[in-house]
């Protein structure tokens, strides 16, 4: 973690001000540059999170029709056991 230097000293000069300022202007710009790349990093994770779930949700949509087509065809062929049964019970054995 960055840590800026603080200095109690006052600047007993120009020089030393406008020194003084310049530093914490560079310690400024690296707290930002740090935030603006953790920032960079975060939303590279946000998408590829976004992008997983959604290739989640193509699998569970495609599992569900398959769910339903299952459950379609064993419904056919419960009918069609049925008529068999019917069918077969007609002869004597």
């Amino acid at each position: 973690m960055f840590k800026p230097t603080v200095t109690s000293a006052k600047p007993t000069t120009k020089s030393e001000a406008i020194s003084l300022l310049n530093d914490c202007i560079i310690q400024v710009k690296s707290i930002v540059e740090t935030i603006a790349d953790s920032s960079n990093k975060q939303n590279q994770m946000v998408n590829k999170i976004d992008s997983d779930i959604s290739k989640i949700a193509g699998t569970v949509q495609a599992n569900s029709a398959t769910a339903e087509e299952s459950a379609a065809v064993s419904e056919q062929l419960s009918g069609q056991a049925g008529m068999l049964k019917d069918l077969v019970s007609r002869f004597n054995f």
